[in-house]
């Protein structure tokens, strides 16, 4: 990854990943990670805090809490675009996010969910 210093995207969509490796922090540059497909159980730290990136976009295969995680940073853009684990989130009165239409992925994502606070990220 030492010769990529200057990389500012990187797309893994569907490569079955699920870690990446600590070398992405020698990507100094990167402003997007592109990891749609991929069911990622960890993150290295540096993706974790998004420090150096400005759009980490993530989608169905993705876990929950990880999804959570990169939302409270709220240093990223989130593409949570037919993220199914999204879908369905019940909140803490036992209401559904979910629209009980037929639509696949996000439908709604109200405050009380705890999942962010809107008034610091992008949508």
């Amino acid at each position: 990854w030492g010769g990529l210093r200057r990389l500012e995207r990187l797309d893994l969509w569907g490569n079955a990943l699920r870690t990446l490796p600590p070398e992405l922090d020698d990507l100094p540059n990167l402003q997007a990670l592109e990891l749609a497909g991929n069911p990622i159980e960890a993150l290295p730290p540096r993706c974790e805090q998004l420090v150096y990136q400005r759009q980490l976009c993530k989608s169905k295969d993705e876990r929950q809490k990880l999804i959570k995680r990169a939302l409270k940073t709220r240093r990223a853009v989130l593409n949570a675009y037919q993220n199914e684990l999204l879908a369905n989130q019940y909140l803490p009165d036992g209401r559904s996010t979910a629209s009980g239409k037929e639509e696949r992925g996000l439908t709604t994502l109200p405050k009380e969910s705890g999942l962010l606070d809107t008034d610091d990220i992008v949508f």
